[in-house]
């Protein structure tokens, strides 16, 4: 008895070039473009990332946004809706620190949402 795949395959596939598409667009960016979890921790960064900490998006990837991104934090858990999942803003701006640079910008935060309006996560640019 087989099973056929193709379909399974064919999403798999589909899957692996949005993920390359969305690599390739935030690696175009000039600058710093991070995807941050519900827990705070970043789940996708870009090369600007990689280039401004001078450490490979696997080791940004591991660590919090207080720990690279200084006063962002605050920033991140009222977009969040300071733990309790829901939205509070649309977009922010915030002043941060970039951590091992002494450089100050401007943090524009914007939540992405599931399906029952929880922000699941949000952008940063």
């Amino acid at each position: 008895m087989f099973t056929d795949i193709s379909e399974q395959k064919e999403a798999e596939e589909a899957l692996r070039d949005r993920e390359r598409t969305l690599r390739l667009v935030m690696n175009t960016i000039p600058a710093l473009v991070a995807y941050i979890g519900p827990d705070f921790r970043y789940l996708r960064v870009n090369k600007g990332y990689e280039d401004w900490f001078r450490r490979p998006a696997g080791e940004i990837e591991a660590g919090t946004s207080a720990r690279y991104s200084g006063q962002s934090l605050g920033a991140c858990q009222a977009v969040h809706g300071g733990g309790d999942g829901r939205q509070r803003d649309q977009v922010r701006t915030v002043d941060a620190l970039y951590g091992y640079r002494a450089a100050m910008g401007a943090d524009d935060l914007c939540p992405d949402y599931d399906e029952e309006g929880n922000v699941s996560g949000s952008w940063h640019t």
